[in-house]
């Protein structure tokens, strides 16, 4: 028999592990569990749907602000973003993978501090593109070649996870007028995508 957690329970469980951290003085791990179920009522709530920049922006300073606190502020992180396009609209969750790569096997580079650079901008009348820059060790060449030559018709969605799954719901949501590319040498690695937004 498969046990599912109710949402509710879940979000109620938070809380009230939320008020023990408050009664306790602990506001550091109030602020995280706050952003916690932030983050998780944000991923549960219509996966595939819709969003402002500004509501996927909101989330990912959520997510980035949790794994700076895992990971003991061990790199930085630092977002670009043209206020023009916050209020234009795109797939909700499609780009935390490629951040979340980064962090997991980007790190550590060459430089003694490890950076980010979250980019998204509008190009033309049609198009945004998002990058995620970051200063680490790089990607094995085989890999790349992998990713940008990605035959996404051949893979099912379910089950995919990280980048190829970033990939293929770059070419579900937008056909040919999506697209995605990485470049990556010994000191960093930047993963460009291109959508459409409405």
């Amino acid at each position: 028999m498969e046990a599912q957690i109710n949402p509710h329970f879940l979000y109620n469980t938070l809380d009230a592990i939320n008020w023990i951290a408050i009664e306790n003085e602990q506001f550091l791990i109030s602020k995280m569990l706050k952003n916690l179920a932030n983050i998780l009522r944000y991923s549960i709530h219509k996966s595939n749907g819709v969003v402002t920049v500004r509501s996927e922006t909101e989330y990912l300073k959520q997510y980035i602000f949790l794994q700076q606190q895992r990971f003991s502020f061990s790199f930085h992180c630092i977002m670009d973003i043209e206020e023009e396009v916050m209020d234009l609209k795109m797939h909700k969750l499609l780009f935390q993978p490629l951040i979340e790569n980064s962090i997991n096997h980007g790190f550590p580079g060459k430089s003694g501090e490890d950076l980010i650079t979250i980019t998204i901008r509008k190009k033309g009348e049609r198009h945004l593109i998002f990058e995620v820059k970051d200063n680490g060790k790089g990607m094995d060449s085989e890999l790349i070649h992998e990713l940008n030559h990605y035959d996404y018709s051949a893979s099912s969605l379910e089950g995919s996870i990280g980048v190829r799954n970033v990939i293929m719901r770059i070419k579900y949501y937008y056909g040919d007028e999506g697209h995605f590319e990485i470049v990556s040498d010994e000191n960093g690695t930047t993963v460009r995508a291109e959508i459409l937004f409405e």
